[in-house]
């Protein structure tokens, strides 16, 4: 008999779930989508865990009828609550508020989401002390925490490194200064759609607060807001995955010492249904 698949080792609870009903039904082929149907009291629903599955909200109601048909034991419930509110959160703060809730519950630390690994993405900070590590002249918390030109206190900066070299994203050099194990990180796809999400959502956070600020004349902020054709959306498409791929090679190939550190956001997302879609 295999085992059933680790709640804990998710970052959605959708995906969850639908690995949990194809394990099941391996081990039990008469629990149809059907018969999970009946249990959660909708006996003649055909569409329920489809829609569910595919972005329905998940209600307070279902969600617990949900922790009775698992069978989850109160600390994995309570995880699956969060996890449920985590993904279907609207607000900033309560999505953040979620996920810091997940880090403090997960159980299994070396799952891609383990503590360790949700600390990272829990704020934009790690990752600015991570790049400004990588400035010549910063050689210390202190150096850092002066040179930012985002809000950075030294606690949170010397916080920062602590988490960064426990996760091997910082190491010490012949000087004792601690320095980036790579010119440019890339977050691992296997981490899930939700902890990518969380982590371009405090890259947001930090432009926002960069925005809000007087700064220096080379900084760029523009926007546009443009009207397309499919062939011309798909031309936009690949000339931003161009771009990005182009900057990746700049940063990885760059073989000077770092004098700056900076921080680059893309968003390019519809405004409207597309065609034949209300």
């Amino acid at each position: 008999m295999s085992n059933p698949p680790d709640l804990y080792a998710y970052n959605d609870f959708r995906k969850f779930l639908s690995d949990w009903l194809e394990w099941r039904q391996s081990e039990e082929p008469s629990f149809t989508k059907a018969e999970c149907c009946r249990r959660l009291g909708l006996p003649n629903s055909r569409s329920y865990l489809p829609d569910l599955l595919r972005g329905k909200h998940l209600s307070d109601v279902f969600r617990e009828r949900f922790v009775r048909l698992l069978e989850l034991g109160e600390d994995e419930a309570r995880f699956f609550r969060v996890l449920a509110r985590f993904n279907q959160a609207e607000l900033p703060e309560e999505r953040q508020n979620a996920y810091d809730e997940l880090a403090s519950l997960n159980r299994t630390p070396r799952q891609s989401l383990g503590k360790e690994s949700m600390d990272y993405y829990r704020t934009w900070r790690n990752s600015v002390v991570r790049a400004l590590s990588g400035v010549q002249r910063l050689d210390s918390a202190e150096a850092i925490a002066r040179s930012s030109l985002v809000p950075l206190t030294l606690p949170q900066v010397k916080q920062a490194l602590k988490l960064l070299d426990r996760l091997g994203l910082v190491a010490t050099d012949s000087d004792g200064v601690p320095r980036p194990t790579s010119n440019a990180l890339q977050a691992d796809p296997a981490l899930g759609r939700e902890l990518l999400r969380q982590l371009q959502a405090q890259h947001l956070e930090l432009s926002r607060e960069a925005f809000l600020q007087d700064g220096p004349v080379d900084r760029v902020f523009w926007s546009n807001t443009l009207s397309f054709g499919a062939e011309a959306q798909d031309a936009v498409l690949r000339a931003l995955r161009r771009f990005q791929s182009e900057v990746r090679a700049i940063a990885h190939k760059d073989g000077q010492i770092a004098d700056r550190a900076w921080q680059l956001n893309i968003q390019f997302f519809p405004l409207s249904q597309p065609k034949g879609q209300p």
